[in-house]
């Protein structure tokens, strides 16, 4: 038995022993915690590879917003949010899987591909979504993570007076731009881009859009209205006709009145039928006359009767023009000349500019059938049909004013300086119209824009706004322009259907930057270009 207690006190006091022997336990306990441990570090790994993943998506998903909002209405905006999308989220990042950018509609509906936008629509929806496989997470059977973002751009008005100066010439009416003829297609291009900045709103006070119609010459009136009648066809009294205004003082006169005489005949007497004065600066100006249909724009003289609502520009010769010297050209007449101004002028010691001569029938097209020396009268072009409407807030009053430009009637051509020159008058406040903002709205940016359109040369001829030929028409055309960009007005300019690369870069230079100038040759580039200036015209924002 004694052998029986030997083994059993050799046991337990083994046991005890060991009981009583902790070394090499830590090993064993972080043996035990290090699955968990290294699980824990894993998914931390994962979900921050996650974050970052949809950190980048949502930067890439914000830059290809914008880029889309920039092309709202484009036919290209798919394709510029695919663009700023890659070159912002590199294929494979983090080994990620991308689904998206897709565009949605407000209820969360993906839109097709190339979705055309309706003028009314003003925020375009993106979202996208990353699949990223894990690494630790996968020994846990989780072998991916799904990350998505969204973001919204909203279109935004911003304060804005908006003129456009829309070329009446006769080559608009030459059907040669893929349906329709060339005014039939810049109305629906100009009536879009109403419709994009006004979208929903049939009037907005932040947005100012007035028009005008031009050609040889500008018709100054407001509804087009012949003078001494209402709009309704009525005659009007001879108290209701004009509005007459003594002027303060009677302006400095350096000029001698037979220095306006034409002498048709050369024959040394002014007073034959057909002679007459250049009346765009006159000897003793006492009253200036406002007319019934033009009731913003000061005149040198009360127009006579049948006026249609041309003047002169304040451009004035010292010499007598004569037509056996077509190329003579007046230096001095045009240092003094104030076509290039934006409002009324009377500088000090110089020739006072109060105004604007009524052009009658002695170059409003009436006479162009009489003949002068070599026929010279049949040169003369008529007064555009069509008047201009001032700055206002109506959707509606503009689309009709759109809408109703036809091409009729008369002989027209394209004096593009006073077109644009009276496109910056409606722009400016003060005389002769004074319907722009003049008052910044806290929060918002105001804004100044000519929208320029033409299909043809800078042409100079007799009889015009001019008072007959003018030599380097097209300086004095870079002359307004420059004074109007000063004046922190944008111009765009659009060349349209007429390819000539002369035209092209007298346009650039009347454009703000070449950025402002567009060449568009038929009616769908048109189109497309009014367009893309109603988005620059709209502030983005991002709204989520």
């Amino acid at each position: 038995m004694r052998w029986i207690q030997d083994i059993l006190q050799k046991k337990f006091g083994l046991v005890k022993r060991i009981k009583r022997d902790n070394r090499g336990m830590s090993g064993v306990l972080l043996a035990a915690t290090l699955v968990p441990i290294l699980g824990v570090v894993g998914i931390a790994t994962d979900i921050s590879r996650a974050y970052i993943v949809k950190s980048r998506l949502s930067s890439a998903l914000d830059a290809a917003a914008l880029a889309g909002g920039k092309s709202f209405y484009d036919e290209d905006r798919t394709q510029q949010i695919r663009k700023y999308f890659d070159s912002n989220y590199p294929a494979g990042f983090f080994g990620s899987t991308v689904n998206g950018p897709t565009e949605m509609d407000a209820n969360g509906n993906a839109l097709p591909p190339n979705h055309v936008y309706d003028p009314n629509e003003t925020v375009l929806r993106l979202t996208a979504s990353a699949n990223l496989p894990t690494t630790f997470m996968a020994l846990f059977n989780h072998d991916s993570l799904d990350v998505g973002t969204a973001s919204e751009v909203s279109r935004e008005v911003v304060l804005m007076d908006v003129v456009l100066a829309m070329d009446m010439s006769g080559s608009m009416n030459r059907t040669d731009v893929g349906g329709g003829s060339r005014i039939s297609a810049a109305k629906d291009a100009a009536v879009s881009l109403v419709e994009i900045l006004f979208g929903e709103q049939e009037e907005n006070a932040l947005l100012n859009i007035g028009l005008v119609p031009w050609s040889g010459k500008v018709n100054v009136t407001e509804n087009g209205t012949q003078y001494g009648f209402d709009q309704f066809g009525n005659a009007l009294t001879e108290a209701e006709k004009v509005t007459k205004v003594a002027v303060a003082s009677t302006p400095p006169n350096p000029y001698k009145k037979e220095n306006y005489v034409f002498d048709m005949n050369d024959d040394g007497d002014t007073t034959d039928p057909g002679e007459f004065v250049l009346k765009n600066h006159t000897v003793n100006l006492t009253h200036t006359y406002y007319a019934h249909n033009a009731p913003s724009v000061p005149l040198l003289a009360q127009p006579e009767d049948g006026w249609t609502g041309c003047v002169y520009a304040r451009y004035a010769r010292q010499k007598p023009w004569r037509e056996d010297a077509y190329t003579y050209n007046d230096s001095a007449a045009e240092d003094d000349a104030a076509d290039i101004i934006d409002g009324p002028v009377e500088p000090i010691g110089g020739t006072a500019w109060l105004g604007w001569y009524p052009m009658g029938s002695e170059g409003d097209g009436s006479s162009c059938s009489v003949r002068g020396l070599n026929n010279y009268r049949t040169k003369c072009t008529a007064c555009p049909n069509y008047g201009i409407t001032p700055l206002q807030h109506r959707k509606s009053v503009m689309l009709s004013r759109i809408n109703e430009l036809e091409i009729s009637g008369g002989s027209y051509y394209t004096n593009i300086p006073q077109g644009l020159a009276w496109a910056w008058r409606t722009i400016s406040p003060g005389e002769p119209f004074n319907e722009a903002s003049v008052v910044d709205i806290a929060g918002y940016k105001k804004h100044k824009v000519i929208i320029l359109l033409t299909d043809g040369a800078n042409t100079r001829r007799s009889a015009d706004a001019y008072n007959y030929a003018m030599l380097d028409r097209d300086q004095r055309l870079l002359d307004v322009a420059q004074n109007i960009k000063n004046d922190d007005v944008l111009i765009y300019t659009i060349q349209f259907a007429e390819s000539s690369g002369a035209l092209g870069d007298l346009l650039r230079g009347v454009a703000t930057d070449a950025d402002h100038y567009f060449f568009a040759p038929d009616s769908a580039a048109l189109s497309g270009v009014f367009q893309k200036i109603a988005n620059e015209l709209s502030n983005l924002r991002l709204s989520k």
